[in-house]
């Protein structure tokens, strides 16, 4: 059975980076590899305007689409507003072109890539880039969706931190939720099944033929203990994460800001390490992470398990974003334990609780305590982090992301037999 696997470029398997997204592609192609020959198609955005013939890079199959397209009543109000109010209606005609339109030029390489590779199935990472490539709309070969992140609950999490924004921006946050939410529910219909990260999207997202594909981290082999040892005489906790992605940045922002401050003044000795790809162009606020005391910038690292090892825990400040958190499953499969908020252990909650894996903060002061607790008592650290890792090894393994992959691409490869018959 051959398949095409469609990835946007940001979630390339290779060179594999330490993001969740691309070691999910990663995982994929891997698992439709039991089934025969996986081809992968990059999805690259053009949003200069010019055109860009598909091309072979890295064994890949790459092809471009336009990230600026328009669509909707949107795209025509901008002929009479101006100012902010034409700011934002340019900006929800092009989600409502993510979530509805797909790009000819990009459409027209992907058509040609399936008619040299006759696949017998298509699977494409992400709603917005199977809609730009055309891969929505494909009739003649079954399509399956690797939603992952459910994109109107992103967005509602979102509109959920601008309390302290403009009427504006609340309002564009807003908007674009709806719209994102009708049009991507209307075009999931189009999909022959739907993978989620967790049971409760399968739950919001309410299609029959959907089930979950469990975000799992990728792990050294097991060695047979209950983690790495605390190696570093120096007390340290660990953020880990790519420092330019905005659900991150604007996390560590708001820790640094209002949980830091008193964890320093209540432990002066301990350190925070920021590990993860940085920004190309370093921001504002990666300069300002660099001035803060005891916060040390370290960007990306050939062997992050040794961050693990020197590191107490994790913290996982995260207040917006979808999907389930890999961050959070690799620091407990690395046996350490981790103090997160409500909305970074979203998904995992069957199975990571409070007080049983890891510490959830609700507020500032409680984040500040949790730390606090996990800094002065080692047993507890100890208690957590073998439960925890204990937890990974048993429900986010990569044979249990194989198995759910197998589970559903065996009826595709059963239907297709029996054609072929």
């Amino acid at each position: 059975m051959k398949t095409v696997l469609i990835t946007p470029h940001i979630c390339r398997p290779w060179p594999l980076s330490e993001g969740g997204g691309p070691q999910r592609t990663m995982l994929m192609r891997n698992a439709l590899r039991q089934f025969g020959e996986v081809c992968v198609v990059v999805a690259t955005p053009c949003t200069d305007g010019s055109s860009q013939e598909r091309r072979e890079v890295d064994g890949l199959q790459q092809i471009f689409y336009d990230a600026a397209r328009e669509t909707g009543m949107f795209r025509a109000l901008q002929l009479v507003l101006r100012g902010d109010l034409r700011r934002v209606a340019k900006n929800l005609a092009i989600y409502s072109a993510d979530f509805s339109l797909a790009d000819r030029s990009s459409s027209e390489q992907l058509r040609r890539i399936i008619r040299e590779f006759q696949p017998e199935l298509v699977v494409c990472r992400l709603l917005p880039w199977a809609v730009a490539t055309g891969a929505a709309f494909i009739n003649d070969v079954p399509v399956i969706l690797d939603f992952d992140d459910v994109d109107w609950r992103v967005h509602e999490s979102r509109v959920e931190q601008m309390a302290e924004h403009g009427a504006v921006r609340r309002l564009h946050g807003r908007l674009v939720r709806q719209i994102v939410e009708r049009n991507a529910r209307k075009c999931l219909r189009r999909f022959a099944h739907v993978f989620v990260a967790s049971e409760e999207d399968r739950s919001v997202v309410g299609l029959q033929s959907c089930s979950v594909l469990p975000n799992v981290p990728i792990l050294p082999e097991a060695d047979g203990g209950d983690g790495p040892g605390e190696s570093s005489n120096e007390p340290s906790i660990l953020f880990v994460g790519s420092l330019g992605n905005p659900r991150n940045a604007q996390g560590l922002d708001h820790f640094l800001d209002h949980v830091w401050p008193d964890l320093h003044r209540a432990a002066p000795d301990l350190k925070l390490r920021l590990v993860g790809p940085l920004p190309d162009d370093e921001s504002a606020s990666v300069a300002r992470w660099r001035k803060m005391p005891n916060v040390e910038v370290v960007g990306l690292v050939e062997d992050i398990g040794v961050e693990y090892e020197r590191a107490l825990f994790t913290v996982a400040p995260v207040y917006w974003g979808g999907g389930t958190k890999v961050k959070v499953l690799e620091t407990l499969g690395r046996g350490r334990t981790c103090v997160l908020t409500p909305h970074a252990v979203y998904g995992l909650g069957h199975y990571v609780k409070h007080g049983d894996s890891l510490l959830c903060a609700e507020t500032d002061a409680e984040f500040v305590q949790c730390c606090l607790k996990l800094v002065k008592s080692d047993s507890l650290r100890r208690s957590l982090a073998t439960r925890g890792r204990k937890i990974i090894r048993e429900h986010f393994s990569i044979a249990r992301f194989n198995s759910a992959v197998a589970r559903v691409v065996a009826r595709f490869a059963e239907a297709h037999q029996g054609v072929g018959a």
